[in-house]
Parts: structure tokens; sequence; C-alpha cells
């Protein structure tokens, strides 16, 4: 895993994130999430099943309790790990 680097503040380990190692079981409590669409809210959990990552952003896919599945988007996107599996 690669450290938080001042050239790149918007990158993929942003400095928020440095430390946070997620794994797939662990589960989440939504913080905020940047997306009008979704009935999620503040406080909605979560448990990850699938983590997908690209040179641009890495994707936190969770399965809500709620019913919904969506992704947490690392850098835009905030959670906090509730239980780690």
């Amino acid at each position: 895993m690669r450290g938080f680097d001042s050239r790149y503040p918007h990158s993929r380990w942003s400095r928020e994130n440095m430390g946070k190692i997620i794994k797939k079981g662990d589960r989440v409590e939504l913080v905020f999430i940047n997306d009008t669409m979704t009935r999620l809210k503040p406080g909605s959990q979560g448990t990850v099943f699938d983590i997908d990552e690209t040179q641009s952003e890495r994707m936190i896919w969770v399965k809500w309790d709620s019913g919904e599945t969506l992704a947490l988007i690392e850098g835009i996107d905030k959670y906090k790990i509730v239980a780690k599996n």
C-alpha cells in the first residue's frame, strides 16, 4: 500500500484514509456519500463484499443493511469501520 504523496492530494491514498485497511467482510458505517439518488443516510451500516481498485480510484462495494448494494468511492465518500472481519 502506498502512502500519501503531497504532489497528488486527490489520489486514492489520501491522508484521511492512511491506516485504514479495509477488507471483505468488514462492517462499515456511512458518514457521507456524494450520491443524491441513494436512500442511504449517515449512520447506515453494511458489509464490504468487494474492493475494486483502478489506477485512479478505489471502490468499496457494500451490501447495506437496508438491502441496497452501492459502492463507496475512496477519497470522496466517507465511512468508518465499525467491525473488522
